[in-house]
């Protein structure tokens, strides 16, 4: 699972392996072979940047598989 640094404690606390999310200014082969995460875990802590270009093609399709709210913050779980 891929999260930001500010979001990676959600992913260890769950037990799954952390990958980060590369900057705008990596290459995004880091996720390349094993190291290819199958999610994506955003949360209210990160910003519309982890979206946005170069960071994934626009081909690329993500889907819903959980949100949840509160109110203090959001966390949404997209399979990549």
């Amino acid at each position: 699972m891929a999260s930001s640094l500010g979001s990676s404690a959600i992913v260890r606390r769950a037990g799954r392996r952390w990958e980060r999310v590369v900057s705008r200014w990596e290459q995004p082969v880091l996720w390349q072979g094993e190291k290819a995460p199958d999610y994506l875990l955003m949360t209210s802590v990160d910003g519309d940047w982890m979206l946005g270009p170069p960071l994934f093609e626009p081909e690329r399709v993500f889907e819903p598989v959980a949100y949840f709210r509160d109110g203090q913050g959001w966390v949404m779980i997209l399979k990549i």
